[in-house]
């Protein structure tokens, strides 16, 4: 099977897990799931429930708001450095929109892409966001340009990226950015725990990058790779508890009990900050 990256042959089989196998790719060392993600299956799999108590998703995404906008707030920091003043923002999966509300509110002109109906339909009923649903690109999108666009854990889940890069290079405006927060296959982490990782899910998740595959993607000259470093997220226990699989008596979701709303940093090394910027065309 062909690496979704760049088409190069597998370089050896990194492992197996439920029933999937991963690969290496010979070419751009991107790691990639024998399993084809298709769009069809893009809004099953982020359903309602994938924020109400998935496994692979959240307890309860909305009850904790909070810390998902203090979060923005740190990712509106870091983006800040980028541009002197705000521009035009897209996120892509933007989930519920609180990212883009806090960067609304901060002074930039925002909009989002989300392939689930309930985060779409609570961004624009609750926030009153602009957002198009369906996987990324959608059609609405073609013909304009943003002055950043971000995938914050989300460009790992495409099921085509060499589509999205294609699609990118005419979506971020010159001398734009392209922000990512993902995790790197590459990580010490990931190699001290092989298999156990907890973002190995071939089912779910078709592909894995590291540094490499993303300079292979978004090659010089028409991307300036900008930073490429670990960053620190906090987290709420209760979702750690749950990406573990430690959950409490009540169903799929940790214990609700004090501790489990405790703010912790995840601060492993596998959690990267990509920034990519736009040159000019020639």
């Amino acid at each position: 099977m062909p690496c979704p990256l760049c088409g190069g042959a597998p370089e050896r089989l990194v492992g197996t897990k439920d029933g999937l196998r991963i690969l290496r790719c010979s070419q751009c060392t991107a790691e990639y799931s024998e399993h084809a993600l298709r769009n069809e299956e893009l809004p099953g799999i982020y359903s309602e429930h994938y924020f109400h108590g998935d496994p692979a998703g959240y307890p309860d995404y909305e009850h904790d708001e909070d810390i998902h906008r203090e979060r923005a707030r740190a990712y509106l920091a870091d983006i800040t450095r980028l541009a002197s003043t705000p521009g035009s923002l897209l996120d892509v999966g933007c989930a519920t929109g609180f990212f883009l509300d806090e960067a609304r509110r901060a002074g930039w002109r925002v909009r989002g892409c989300e392939v689930s109906d309930w985060a779409a339909g609570y961004a624009r009923d609750q926030l009153k966001l602009e957002v198009s649903v369906g996987p990324f690109p959608t059609p609405d999108l073609a013909g304009k340009q943003f002055s950043v666009v971000s995938f914050l854990n989300v460009f790992e889940q495409l099921p085509d990226p060499r589509q999205a890069a294609a699609m990118l290079a005419s979506l971020v405006e010159a001398n734009g950015h392209l922000v990512l927060e993902t995790w790197d296959a590459d990580a010490l982490l990931v190699k001290l725990l092989g298999m156990r990782w907890h973002q190995y899910r071939p089912r779910d998740t078709p592909i894995y990058l590291n540094r490499r595959s993303i300079e292979r993607l978004f090659p010089a000259p028409a991307w300036t790779l900008v930073e490429f470093r670990a960053r620190t997220k906090w987290i709420r226990l209760r979702h750690g508890l749950h990406a573990l699989g430690l959950t409490g008596g009540n169903g799929n979701r940790p214990s609700a009990g004090p501790l489990s709303r405790l703010v912790v940093p995840y601060r492993l090394g596998d959690l990267v900050w990509v920034v990519l910027r736009r040159n000019p065309d020639a």
